[in-house]
């Protein structure tokens, strides 16, 4: 899938910022974009379907996509299109799903859908998590930098505490709006109301 630099966001952070520069913006939005998929679990996709291997029961999912990302939680796991319960399937720290039983034949289909945390200085992201959550991501930016208390010692000529809290709300308001997007998608696809574990 295609990724957009989050260069793209820089109009909409370094004019309120005189003198920021390239390095310092993009180091807000990639530490925003962390922040805010940690607490919403926005950055959701499918893996692409692994080929089993008869008796082998762990799979790295590291191994399975090539965004600069870490799967933070696992949402659903289906072998030959049936869905797996929570006591089938394990996921560890080191991004290792274990299926217990192990699949007793090569080459079924292993279907899992993740939640993406992005890592440090990530400097892309999907094109379509940009286009939706572009203007969070930049509301997290100018949070963090307006919000440093300026200093002899640490100084932050960008600080603005009024400035800080409207990006504060701004940004808030997107996380509110994207958890509700994901409970209400929950409640559409079980019939039921369903609110997610946001870790």
């Amino acid at each position: 899938m295609a990724n957009t630099n989050l260069s793209e966001l820089y109009p909409l952070v370094q004019p309120q910022l005189p003198g920021a520069t390239t390095a310092v913006v993009q180091q807000a939005i990639s530490n925003a974009a962390r922040e805010f998929c940690r607490q919403t679990h926005a950055w959701r996709e499918p893996l692409d379907s692994i080929a089993t291997e008869e008796d082998e029961g762990e799979y790295d999912l590291s191994d399975e996509h090539a965004y600069d990302a870490t799967i933070l939680h696992i949402t659903e796991v289906e072998l030959d299109d049936y869905a797996l319960a929570n006591t089938e399937w394990s996921f560890d720290s080191n991004q290792i799903l274990t299926l217990d039983p192990a699949p007793d034949s090569d080459d079924m289909d292993l279907d899992v859908k993740v939640v993406f945390l992005p890592n440090l200085n990530v400097d892309a992201l999907p094109d379509w998590f940009v286009s939706r959550w572009g203007e969070a991501l930049a509301a997290g930016a100018l949070m963090l930098l307006k919000s440093v208390p300026n200093s002899e010692r640490v100084p932050n000529p960008w600080f603005d505490r009024v400035g800080a809290g409207i990006a504060r709300m701004t940004f808030e308001k997107y996380i509110a709006e994207a958890k509700a997007e994901l409970v209400h998608e929950r409640q559409n696809e079980t019939g039921q109301v369903a609110y997610p574990f946001f870790a």
